[in-house]
């Protein structure tokens, strides 16, 4: 592939990415879109759970594989190593798509509150764990994380390197606050349906996996550093005050 096709298609899956993760967003939150979690009642809540769960669990397994040293170690022996990233972002973005599109909506209400001031705070919150899902990508490297870093520097002929793990901002609150700001996104809302609470339940296992198999690679990668960094900063939920 040319280097032009190479940028192309990194841009290409970004933008792809954006697109899913905004329909996912407005999905969840049965806004805008025909086709949401809960946009209609299920004849049948305990199978269609199940397929439900079925598809969350395909995305984890294809998104937590993926990112494992192990398999980039052996996908790279296929794939070069500036395509690995966007490859990623592509097949990430495409099982979430098969899940939008097989999910089976199951529209029972658990809860609806009609207090202005409350659905206005839980609408805020809401927003606020997307805002602080996409802010904390910036904190690290957003276009390396995507991909699109690396298809430039192969674009332009320079040499990759690896981003530095800065300890700054969010990162000196919480290990992981992308995730807590997903599960912010996932599961608070002024109108759950049975639909959502399956879909937030399947990404809250789901993220709390992914963050396992997450920490025993910087581990792996950055020994007592990473174990020190640990120790001192808590994994999701800030401390309310110093010990």
């Amino acid at each position: 592939m040319s280097q032009k096709n190479v940028l192309i298609y990194g841009v290409v899956s970004y933008l792809f990415f954006l697109g899913t993760m905004g329909y996912l967003i407005l999905f969840i939150a049965e806004l805008w879109v025909p086709w949401t979690v809960g946009s209609s009642i299920s004849n049948d809540p305990w199978g269609d759970a199940g397929f439900n769960l079925f598809l969350v669990a395909l995305f984890g397994v294809q998104h937590t594989l993926m990112a494992r040293p192990s398999f980039k170690a052996w996908w790279n022996n296929h794939v070069p190593e500036h395509l690995e990233r966007s490859h990623y972002v592509m097949m990430s973005s495409l099982v979430m798509l098969v899940l939008l599109i097989l999910w089976r909506p199951m529209g029972t209400v658990l809860w609806h509150f009609e207090n202005e001031i409350i659905v206005n705070t839980l609408w805020a919150l809401f927003a606020f764990g997307w805002f602080l899902t996409v802010f904390s990508t910036f904190l690290t490297d957003h276009f390396d994380l995507f991909g699109l870093r690396q298809v430039y520097l192969h674009y332009v002929e320079k040499s990759y390197t690896d981003v530095v793990f800065s300890e700054h901002i969010l990162y000196k609150l919480v290990r992981h606050p992308m995730m807590l700001g997903m599960l912010i996104g996932f599961w608070v809302t002024p109108y759950m349906t049975l639909g959502h609470l399956v879909l937030a339940f399947g990404f809250g296992v789901y993220i709390l996996v992914g963050i396992y198999f997450e920490e025993r690679t910087l581990l792996k990668r950055f020994g007592e550093d990473y174990q020190a960094y640990q120790d001192r900063t808590p994994k999701l939920f800030p401390r309310l005050k110093s010990d």
